[in-house]
C-alpha cells in the first residue's frame, strides 16, 4: 500500500494534518528548545568560564546579526527551492552550531556560534511553519498556526526543566550536546516529510470547496 495516496496518508488521512504535525516538532525542538532555552545556559557558563553575564548576551548579538541579514535570503530560499533539502541543509548548521557551544572556550565562538543560530534558523523558526500552514489550510488556518506556534512555548516550559537537570547532573557541556543532538535527530526527519504545496502530491489544501 502507498504510504501517501490521493494525497491522503494511508489513503485515509489528509496529509494537511502531517504538515501540522511535522511543523508542530519543528517549532518544538526549534525554537521552544534552542531558542526559547538559550539563557539558561548563561549563568552556569559565565560560573565555570569567568565571563560577564553582559559578554556571554553578546551570543543573541550575534543571533540577531544572522537573522537579519540572512531571514530575506531564507525566504528566497524557501520559495524557489525544495523545502525539505533548505531545510535539511538549515538544521544540520543550526544543530551544529548548538553542539559547538559545548567546546567554546573564548566568547567569540558564542558569537560566532549566535550568528549561525541565527542564519539557519531563519529556514527552520518561523517562515516554514508560517508558509506551510498557510497553504496547506484553508479551513481553521489560524487556528492551525496559533497551535502550531504554542508548541514552541510548551517545549520550552518542558525542556527547560530537562537542561536544568543536566547542567546539574553532568554540566553546561552536556547539556549544549543534548540541544545540539535532540534538535537534529527531531527536526531533520520532521523536515523530510514536508511538501511545499498540497499539488506536490496531487492534494488540495484543507478545507478546499
Amino acid at each position: 500500500m502507498a504510504i501517501i495516496r490521493d494525497g491522503k496518508l494511508l489513503g485515509r488521512y489528509h496529509y494537511a494534518f502531517v504538515i501540522m504535525f511535522c511543523c508542530c516538532l519543528v517549532q518544538a525542538f526549534g525554537m521552544g528548545l534552542i531558542l526559547n532555552c538559550g539563557s539558561l545556559f548563561y549563568v552556569p557558563v559565565c560560573e565555570d568560564m569567568g565571563f560577564l553575564r553582559s559578554e556571554i548576551s553578546t551570543y543573541m548579538t550575534g543571533y540577531f546579526i544572522g537573522t537579519t541579514l540572512v531571514t530575506p535570503i531564507a525566504g528566497m530560499l524557501l520559495t524557489k527551492y525544495d523545502t525539505r533539502v533548505v531545510m535539511g541543509c538549515a538544521i544540520v548548521i543550526l544543530s551544529a552550531a548548538v553542539a559547538s557551544m559545548s567546546l567554546g572556550q573564548v566568547i567569540a565562538q558564542w558569537q560566532v556560534a549566535g550568528f549561525l543560530v541565527g542564519a539557519a534558523g531563519s529556514c527552520i523558526f518561523v517562515l516554514p511553519s508560517a508558509t506551510l500552514v498557510g497553504n496547506w489550510f484553508i479551513k481553521r488556518r489560524g487556528f492551525v498556526y496559533g497551535i502550531v506556534m504554542a508548541c514552541s512555548s510548551i517545549s520550552a516550559a518542558i525542556f527547560s526543566q530537562v537542561i536544568s537537570h543536566i547542567i546539574l547532573t553532568s554540566g553546561w557541556r552536556a547539556a549544549y550536546l543534548f540541544v545540539g543532538v535532540a534538535s537534529l535527530v527531531v527536526i531533520l526527519p520532521a523536515s523530510q516529510l514536508l511538501r511545499k504545496r498540497p499539488s506536490d502530491i496531487g492534494a488540495v489544501p484543507y478545507g478546499y470547496a
